[in-house]
């Protein structure tokens, strides 16, 4: 549900917000959206979903925040050079 939803949303947002926060205007950010999305949408499921299939069926519970923590740390590097 995470990718499904949630991410197309989140993603397509930052994409749309950041040049409109940097001052350039509409059509800009539209274009960075269509731009963008798809290689952002690519490469977040490239990265969370072998992840997850990991780290609910191998990885101790007791690990799972802290290893969650740096994959969005990387995922957040990510997309600022993306964008």
């Amino acid at each position: 549900a995470d990718y499904t939803c949630f991410a197309p949303c989140a993603n397509s947002a930052y994409l749309f917000l950041l040049p409109l926060l940097t001052g350039a205007g509409v059509e800009a950010a539209t274009t960075s959206v269509v731009a963008h999305l798809p290689f952002l949408m690519q490469l977040e499921f490239m990265l969370w979903m072998p992840y997850n299939l990991i780290a609910f069926s191998h990885l101790p519970l007791h690990l799972r925040p802290a290893t969650s923590a740096l994959l969005s740390a990387l995922f957040t590097v990510s997309i600022a050079t993306v964008a």
